[in-house]
């Protein structure tokens, strides 16, 4: 196991082809384990922030700015798209969705908008998530979870009683964590056809994130990672550390953890 430790303050991780974070301040940093550092954005507060192959997106309320690095860090092309009440962003085949403040997702690809699809009335689309099959997931206000296919169409509407901006879970939506007074651990139970709570974990959640049946589960001052989670087992590694965000590396070999500073693991 490696650990290297960054002086980058930051709300938000994706690690892909590199390293990319939400500076606490402004702009948007990517780098490499080697430590070559870029910012961008400018004095832009960026809300989210999402790779789509070697393409980073992230998004304000004004606009998309996309960063191209298929020649490196060295070499980023830069391009933006105008877009009123951006406030979440998820990469697609080609291009990014991006949701808006007043219920829309806007598909842009190739720098321009080639779909718009309502999926609220007047609730903002506060998160967006790719699922294993491509679908796209889209959780509108706190309660509202929208499931579309890659082509756009609106295949289920449901609601739920959780903060669905705090829930996280896998790819397939067997496995959820849910962030309530403690962290609930809750599976799919096909018999059922409902999510049972299976474990809970004491303290505040901050967030988490699945690699296909790996773990990281960052709590207000300890950060811990589960490989080949099991319930009732003990996770791998516990860190102390007060994270906002954490990430998995390519392929599950590694976490990046966004806080007071950034903290990457190599597995």
């Amino acid at each position: 196991m490696l650990l290297k430790k960054f002086n980058i303050k930051c709300s938000k991780v994706e690690w892909g082809p590199y390293i990319a974070v939400l500076r606490e301040t402004f702009g948007v940093g990517v780098l490499d384990l080697d430590g070559r550092y870029v910012v961008k954005g400018g004095l832009t507060k960026f809300s989210d922030l999402g790779w789509s192959g070697k393409v980073l997106g992230a998004v304000s309320k004004k606009r998309l700015m996309m960063l191209d690095f298929s020649e490196g860090l060295e070499n980023v092309k830069e391009r933006s798209v105008k877009l009123e009440g951006a406030l979440s962003v998820v990469g697609v085949d080609g291009g990014f969705a991006v949701g808006t403040e007043d219920g829309r997702i806007l598909i842009v690809k190739e720098g321009k908008v080639v779909k718009e699809i309502r999926v609220a009335e007047e609730l903002p689309v506060v998160r967006l998530e790719r699922t294993e099959s491509g679908s796209l997931l889209a959780v509108a206000g706190k309660y509202n979870l929208i499931i579309l296919s890659e082509s756009g169409e609106v295949l289920a509407h449901h609601s739920y009683q959780w903060d669905l901006s705090k829930v996280r879970w896998t790819p397939d939506l067997e496995w959820l964590v849910v962030f309530n007074d403690e962290v609930q651990i809750l599976k799919f139970e096909r018999e059922h056809e409902n999510y049972v709570k299976l474990m809970e974990v004491r303290g505040r959640g901050k967030d988490a994130k699945w690699c296909n049946s790996n773990l990281c589960l960052a709590l207000d001052n300890k950060v811990m990672i589960y490989r080949d989670f099991n319930v009732g087992e003990l996770p791998r590694i516990t860190f102390t550390f007060r994270c906002n965000s954490c990430s998995w590396a390519p392929k599950c070999k590694g976490v990046a953890m966004c806080g007071s500073l950034l903290a990457v693991i190599k597995l």
